[in-house]
């Protein structure tokens, strides 16, 4: 089947097509800012992260988005480069790598916080019930350390790694990552012609998390909501 999509997608027919990077990435941002108001009592908190069912939905639609963003990209620079819409069928890091450099020459990095993030949606999108010691695989204990993940206050207990996958903060980092990752593979482009200019204008809507308050904001937003 996914040999067949392909080919599909590389043999286009006449008729209409539309995007739907920009309906996953809204989602995504909707999931965000319901994560944001789950915080409150009853819910598991700190000064600067909480829990939320949505953090880990955010995630994984936002990554969903960036994939889909990819492949239509392929659409309008194709005028430059014909035949790039057949690095669809590559993985997410290789097509964000693969499209500028066969466009202009030039490469985006993979930053090891996009790897990261890519690391957290697998675990989310092929979730396992790990029982591991800290509450995170040693493959993602630099986010522990950073933070990232909500933690107990308590010395002898912790939160389990399902818990920790919902974490508010986590979540915002992601958006983060691949907001940059997004100005970077843009950036490795260049200048684009009147064709490929929407392409810079679909862009934005990686940028609709900076409306919601980031983890360091969490305190003051909390005071603001209790006045």
């Amino acid at each position: 089947m996914r040999t067949q999509r392909h080919a599909t997608f590389q043999a286009p027919q006449t008729g209409s097509i539309s995007g739907l990077s920009w309906v996953l990435l809204a989602c995504a941002e909707s999931e965000l800012r319901d994560a944001l108001g789950d915080r409150g009592p009853g819910v598991a908190m700190s000064s600067d992260n909480h829990w939320s069912p949505h953090g880990s939905a955010s995630i994984l639609l936002l990554v969903a988005g960036l994939e889909a963003w990819l492949n239509e990209s392929t659409l309008p620079l194709e005028a430059r480069c014909p035949g790039l819409r057949q690095e669809a069928k590559q993985t997410v890091t290789e097509k964000y790598q693969r499209i500028p450099k066969r466009v202009a020459g030039r490469s985006p990095v993979v930053s090891e916080e996009l790897a990261l993030v890519l690391t957290v949606r697998h675990e989310i999108a092929h979730f396992l019930p790990m029982t591991v010691e800290g509450g995170v695989p040693e493959w993602l204990s630099d986010l522990q350390s950073r933070g990232l993940f909500i933690t107990s206050p308590r010395a002898d207990a912790d939160y389990d790694f399902a818990a920790k996958l919902g974490s508010y903060a986590l979540a915002y980092w992601a958006w983060e990552t691949v907001s940059q990752a997004v100005a970077d593979f843009l950036q490795a482009l260049g200048p684009l012609d009147l064709q490929a200019k929407a392409l810079r204008l679909s862009a934005e809507n990686f940028e609709g998390y900076r409306s919601l308050c980031g983890p360091n904001r969490l305190a003051e937003c909390d005071a603001t909501q209790a006045t």
